[in-house]
């Protein structure tokens, strides 16, 4: 994927990024080997896809690097999955080893409901042991209208904090693969300076390129970030597009990413 951001007194922002899994069929078809370049919050971390690229809090910075190694992942038919991976991160021309255990099952599933739990357990030599614990709940309001409820928290051994976000996304599927969202988010650190780090809000429109696999996507959101006591919130206007290229999906509907 491509994504370029523009927020209000900075310069526009590019991120490209990469996510490759390769099976391994002559060994296990539930081995594969992976190439990653995107958030470590996310790839690394394990927090959700769902929240936007938005400002974090001062204590979990944006952190982009590649990383390459192994992976295992086991799935069934009721959406209970176990990976692991055994991986390098580089950044700066440095490698660094890390090491990732997720679990994730679905519960309390009705026809138009589902809340899910996903642990993941990561080490990395730079930040120690960690943990991650994420709940969602999934309801659809209409054939064509999806209500997401996320929350994430984090703590690892340099922290000694518990890094939390939680926000709600309504989905709307326009049908011929267009799809529109409109997000809230909120997110902080427990025992920092100040509770709640940034809030704001994310309108995003989706659709299909001219092929099923070239997706586009332009957004605009509003967002208020402060990180010390005794001063106003900043108030930023952003906005942003981003190109997404996915071969290894079938004909989903498409629906707006949180990236």
């Amino acid at each position: 994927f491509y994504q370029a951001e523009r927020r209000a007194g900075s310069p526009t922002s590019q991120t490209p990024g990469l996510r490759l899994r390769v099976a391994l069929p002559n060994l296990n078809k539930r081995l594969h080997f992976f190439v990653d370049r995107d958030e470590d919050r996310q790839t690394i971390v394990g927090q959700s896809e769902k929240v936007d690229s938005g400002p974090t809090s001062p204590v979990a910075p944006r952190e982009e690097s590649s990383q390459f190694g192994f992976g295992y992942l086991m799935k069934t038919a009721r959406e209970v999955l176990l990976k692991f991976r055994l991986g390098i991160r580089a950044k700066g021309g440095q490698l660094e080893p890390f090491l990732q255990g997720q679990f994730r099952t679905v519960f309390g599933e009705t026809l138009t409901t589902r809340w899910r739990v996903t642990e993941t357990i990561f080490w990395r030599r730079d930040q120690g042991a960690g943990e991650t614990t994420s709940l969602d709940y999934e309801a659809a309001l209409r054939k064509d209208i999806l209500f997401r409820w996320f929350n994430d928290a984090t703590i690892s051994e340099t922290t000694e904090l518990v890094q939390w976000v939680s926000g709600t996304s309504l989905y709307f599927d326009l049908g011929d693969r267009r799809a529109v969202q409109a997000q809230f988010t909120v997110n902080g650190d427990t025992g920092a300076p100040v509770d709640v780090a940034n809030y704001g809000v994310r309108f995003a429109y989706r659709r299909s390129l001219g092929r099923p696999w070239l997706i586009g996507e332009a957004y605009v959101g509003h967002d208020y970030p402060k990180s010390l006591p005794g001063t106003d919130r900043l108030s930023q206007t952003f906005v942003g597009f981003r190109l997404e290229m996915q071969f290894d999906r079938g004909p989903e509907p498409t629906r707006p990413s949180a990236n």
